[in-house]
């Protein structure tokens, strides 16, 4: 499950808010990652690389999909509403991002949170 936080209030660059619609691949692979931390969470495996060995998945698509769980929540949000910058795609993410919030927010185009 995603919780996402309400509220945040993003401000978005680069969007037709009209024609919004979630990139069905980006939100799956956002799903994908969160139920992935929560099974190493609960103890279901220990690692990432034991998750890749049992489910017979390249162990750096766990990585890099895991690290999806790292975007700044209203990042999340506005994937998951279809309301992100057209500069933030699944492909892009997945090459690297910065760990910070406030540095994400700026590389992929999105205005402080009011």
């Amino acid at each position: 499950m995603i919780i996402a936080p309400s509220g945040t209030g993003a401000l978005l660059n680069n969007i037709d808010l009209q024609s919004a619609k979630p990139d069905q691949s980006f939100v799956a692979a956002l799903v994908k990652a969160f139920q992935w931390q929560e099974l190493i969470d609960q103890g279901v495996y220990a690692s990432p690389k034991e998750l890749a060995e049992k489910e017979n998945i390249e162990v750096t698509h766990v990585y890099r999909v895991m690290r999806l769980t790292m975007l700044a929540p209203d990042i999340v949000e506005a994937i998951l509403d279809g309301k992100q910058p057209r500069t933030l795609t699944l492909q892009n993410v997945v090459r690297g991002f910065p760990i910070s919030w406030k540095e994400q927010r700026a590389q992929f185009g999105f205005n402080e949170p009011i």
